[in-house]
């Protein structure tokens, strides 16, 4: 008998804020900006976009253009921290620990 397998898509996991929540502090943990971008699109996909868009000011469309699609493009600061902080996160630069050099 074949088994059956469908496509993961972390959306259906999102559930609550605080399915949200972990899910960000996952790929916050990457240090990987990219692949943070790309969650937080998850994010607002799983959140909706309608209500993203209504909740932050921004407009519903620039947020699709930012985060979604084929010519999709990278968001500026102030988007991504706006986006952030309507997931109820905060956008902060922190200094890396210095490596002793050898």
């Amino acid at each position: 008998m074949k088994a059956k397998l469908s496509k993961f898509n972390p959306i259906d996991y999102l559930k609550t804020q605080e399915d949200i929540a972990g899910f960000l502090e996952s790929a916050n943990e990457t240090g990987d900006t990219e692949y943070i971008v790309k969650a937080l699109a998850v994010a607002i996909k799983a959140q909706g976009l309608l209500k993203t868009s209504k909740e932050t000011g921004l407009n519903r469309s620039g947020i699709y253009h930012s985060f979604f699609g084929e010519k999709s493009r990278n968001p500026g600061i102030l988007t991504v921290a706006k986006i952030a902080n309507n997931l109820g996160w905060d956008l902060i630069l922190k200094q890396r620990t210095k490596v002793a050099s050898s």
